[in-house]
């Protein structure tokens, strides 16, 4: 019986021995297990909101009246006032002939540039073979007849000066004859105004900013709920001021944060020298400057909210309905894990490698996200934590001038 309890001793003793030493050993591979560290990055966090509204300009819908019409101004191209937007012919065979004259026109201009010396006859026959090349490979076909004239011109016309006098003769023979014929079947279309050309005409010309005032969200939705009837004779528009304006519905606690963002700070009300960045998405795609025109009353947690801005019109001038990001607040720093965080004696810190030791830095927190913050830059404030810091993770007992192993 004795025999049997020293046993029952002996393995309580052994089991014991076994644990105490499993645990020193882990505790053990705990002190010497190396440090964890992460590269350190830079990034850019933005707040903002996301909204859809309408562009608003001052716009006048130009019209024709001819059977055939040639529009000869682009979308978003500058027009002066008196300026020639598009020629008005009484049919097909007015048009064909004015097609004729323009080509007749272009050609003679080259030709008149090489027998003058101007441009080399293999030059320009290279430079003409590119841009042919360079607009079937973009599928830019705007200036196709232009490009087929030059290669026409400049490869085909190898005869010396002297068959390029006889070809610039009768050139401006038959240009004579057609505009001889050309009379009072031809009419040209110009800009009453100054202005930007847009060949798009959706019925909502009539709204302007004055219109914006005051809105509510219903009344802005309903204000473009219904386009007027466009005439078929409308070959588009002319934006008559430089100035444009995007016109939006948001919560109402996106509103009152954007307030307190382009607020003046002694009067609270909106400041006029304060700019706000509004990224256009989908159909526009451009990030502009915008400054608050105002912020409505609240209307079922929503305000309408209208911006203005002085650039960006020319791509913008075909565009109604728009989606965009409006971002309240951008942020640069140094991304930093919230496990590498320390806070020591009311002081946030962090611990980076430095040579063979654990270097203690305070840093400046810009702000809290999902899993880790923004610190400011040592590159800024004369630190020494830096984009591409040896970051501590993860370590045991850290303090400054600690050995780290690897």
């Amino acid at each position: 019986m004795q025999r049997s309890d020293f046993f029952i001793k002996l393995i309580s003793i052994i089991i014991l021995a076994a644990m105490v030493l499993y645990v020193g050993l882990r505790a053990l591979d705990s002190l010497r297990q190396p440090i964890q560290t992460v590269e350190v990055s830079r990034a850019t966090v933005e707040t903002g909101s996301s909204v859809s509204g309408w562009a608003v300009r001052e716009e006048n819908v130009v019209y024709g009246g001819g059977s055939t019409v040639s529009v000869q101004v682009d979308d978003g191209q500058r027009v002066s006032a008196g300026g020639l937007l598009a020629m008005e012919y009484s049919g097909t065979s007015a048009m064909e002939r004015a097609t004729r004259l323009r080509e007749l026109k272009l050609r003679l201009q080259r030709l008149e540039s090489i027998r003058e010396g101007t441009t080399n006859n293999q030059a320009g026959a290279w430079t003409s073979l590119i841009a042919l090349s360079r607009a079937v490979n973009s599928r830019d076909l705007t200036e196709l007849d232009s490009i087929e004239l030059d290669v026409e011109t400049y490869i085909h016309t190898g005869g010396g000066t002297a068959a390029a006098e006889s070809e610039i003769a009768s050139i401006r023979s038959e240009i004579s004859q057609l505009e001889y014929q050309g009379g009072s079947d031809t009419r040209t279309i110009t800009a009453g105004e100054a202005g930007i050309f847009s060949s798009v005409v959706d019925g909502f010309e009539s709204v302007s900013s004055a219109d914006l005032e005051g809105l509510s969200p219903s009344g802005l939705r309903s204000l473009f709920a219904q386009p007027e009837e466009v005439s078929p004779a409308a070959l588009g528009k002319l934006v008559t001021d430089i100035t444009w304006y995007y016109a939006t519905v948001m919560r109402e606690a996106d509103a009152q944060r954007l307030r307190s963002v382009v607020s003046d700070e002694d009067t609270g009300a909106i400041s006029s020298e304060k700019e706000i960045t509004v990224a256009f998405t989908r159909t526009y795609k451009a990030t502009l400057s915008m400054k608050v025109e105002s912020i409505g009353q609240a209307e079922d947690g929503k305000c309408v909210v209208v911006f203005s801005c002085r650039r960006g019109l020319e791509d913008a001038v075909g565009e109604r309905a728009l989606t965009a990001e409006v971002v309240f607040e951008s942020r640069t720093g140094l991304r930093i894990p919230y496990e590498a965080l320390h806070d020591e004696d009311g002081e946030t810190v962090v611990y980076i490698v430095t040579g063979l030791q654990a270097e203690r830095v305070p840093v400046e927190v810009l702000g809290e996200y999902d899993g880790y913050v923004l610190v400011r830059d040592g590159a800024e404030t004369g630190g020494h934590l830096r984009q591409g810091s040896e970051l501590i993770v993860r370590g045991k007992d850290l303090y400054d001038g600690k050995v780290v192993s690897r």
